[in-house]
Formats: structure tokens, sequence, C-alpha cells
């Protein structure tokens, strides 16, 4: 099933800090590593910001708690992760060429017996 609304109203923030209802998503993008939430106040990829649960709470009247959250990496934390799997890929490789190395010259050293044909 699709849904075409993809946000659900919640609790109208106070009108001094904010005079419209704010609708928050249905499903709330969380850092898997540092629990940073990732703030989609705009529809302009400018107005996206990443804050803590207390920060999102006091901005939109809201627990984060109280919505479905789904794990994503915050900018940070996506690099920091790139840069860990290009490391261990690298040491990966460096492994296989390793034992393809240690291997290979036990290979060089046997003779080749002729097949007799028939």
């Amino acid at each position: 099933m699709f849904y075409k609304d993809v946000t659900q109203p919640v609790l109208q923030a106070s009108p001094s800090l904010r005079p419209e209802a704010y609708t928050a998503p249905l499903l709330l993008p969380v850092c898997c590593v540092c629990g940073l939430i990732r703030d989609e106040t705009g529809s302009l990829p400018s107005r996206m910001s990443w804050v803590t649960p207390g920060s999102y709470r006091r901005t939109h009247n809201v627990r984060s708690t109280n919505l479905l959250l789904t794990h994503t990496y915050c900018p940070d934390c996506l690099l920091q992760a790139q840069i860990r799997m290009r490391e261990f890929f690298r040491e990966q490789k460096e492994q296989i060429i390793e034992s393809l190395r240690k291997s290979a010259p036990a290979e060089k050293g046997k003779e080749r017996t002729a097949t007799p044909k028939l």
C-alpha cells in the first residue's frame, strides 16, 4: 500500500513559539550511531538539520519516543563509516594478495609432465 501523505498531524506547538501546527513525519530519521534526529522542517534541503532528541522535543513540542523511528546516518557518522569500510576492504585485498604471493612460488617449482597423445 502506498501512502500519498507521509506526514501525520501532531499536537500544536505553543502559540508563542509557532503559530502554525507542526506536522510530524510518519517515520522519524534517527542516526543509528550518534542518535541525532534529522529535522526536516522545510521542504528545501538547506532547511534540513540534525538535532538532539531534546532539541527536537523543544522545537516541535513532541517527543521522539511517540513517533515511529527509522535508522539512517548523519553526515558525520556516514563519513566515518565510509572511511572504516574503505580500510576494511583495503586490508582484505592486501590479505588476499599476500596469500596469492605465498602460494605462487610453490606452483612455479612444479614440473609439468607431458601427457602422451593417443
